[in-house]
């Protein structure tokens, strides 16, 4: 899906397969792409998609890419925590969520990440691999945030100063359905 954006600060990188200039490079402190609130990022499903490169400098938890203003409880983030690779979906200040934590690490290699996002349920695919969910309370999750999509870093009232990705994302891509095991096993080659 295409979408109209506004950058501060993301530089060129090398891409997955050598390219230069084939990426995005954020700084992990101002550097983000924002994608303004449309009524599209609300409605469920929704597949994001993309490819991530951590450098060794990305802080062990490091918030950077979802619709969500931390620390509100309503929308969904992409992020690290405790040097792990998450993803949750939040709503209703915190009353529902669901949230997958995998063993990928910050580690500089290139991994392609997909997250689906249904009313009741977040799926977590990292290189082609479904990672198994471990917290949930669902019920029927919903979108109602109007903060941005932030690609790099998320915006927080909690911790102003947190950290984004310090790294490269390439091929950042959001669909408003499911993608299917063969599609996202295309798009992890």
């Amino acid at each position: 899906r295409n979408a109209e954006h506004v950058t501060n600060g993301p530089g060129p990188a090398v891409d997955r397969f050598g390219a230069a200039g084939g990426a995005i490079r954020f700084d992990g402190v101002t550097s983000a792409i924002t994608i303004p609130d449309a009524d599209w990022q609300k409605s469920v499903p929704l597949s994001v998609s993309f490819w991530i490169k951590t450098d060794s400098a990305t802080a062990p938890t490091a918030m950077f890419l979802g619709k969500y203003l931390h620390a509100t409880g309503d929308g969904w983030l992409v992020f690290y925590e405790g040097g792990l690779l998450c993803a949750a979906h939040i709503s209703d200040n915190f009353l529902f969520y669901s949230r997958v934590n995998t063993l990928t690490t910050i580690d500089g290699r290139w991994h392609h990440v997909v997250v689906t996002i249904t009313e009741s349920q977040l799926v977590l695919y990292v290189d082609g691999a479904r990672v198994p969910s471990n917290h949930s309370k669902v019920s029927m999750m919903k979108v109602t945030t109007n903060e941005p999509i932030r690609i790099g870093r998320i915006r927080s009232t909690m911790w102003p100063d947190h950290a984004g990705l310090i790294g490269a994302m390439d091929d950042v891509a959001f669909y408003n359905r499911i993608l299917t095991d063969e599609e996202i096993l295309l798009l992890a080659q």
